[in-house]
């Protein structure tokens, strides 16, 4: 977005995460959401990231690593949990956020 205020941080995600759940829009791929994580790695997510024990040296770790928070979800989760917490892959970075 080329909206002042909307520009850096946190705020283009949640204002994309607030979109999804209305409707608007797609939710972005993980990788998208990974490569967010590598280029704000002040905020919560990456640091959950590093909570959990992931060794982060670059990129391609940090998209690794959010894949295997991602993956392992996806796979264990219940239909009914999914649909309840509103999985996908905002969901995923604002949980690492909260870890974080």
């Amino acid at each position: 977005l080329k909206v002042f205020g909307f520009q850096t941080g946190l705020t283009p995600l949640q204002f994309a995460n607030n979109l999804v759940f209305l409707g608007i829009c797609e939710a972005p791929a993980a990788e998208e959401v990974a490569g967010w994580i590598a280029s704000n790695k002040t905020l919560g997510a990456y640091n959950g990231l590093l909570r959990l024990g992931f060794s982060l040296t670059g990129y391609a770790s940090i998209v690794a690593a959010y894949m295997s928070v991602y993956d392992h979800l996806e796979r264990n989760l219940s239909k009914d949990d999914k649909k309840c917490l509103g999985f996908g892959t905002l969901f995923v970075e604002h949980l690492l956020c909260k870890v974080g």
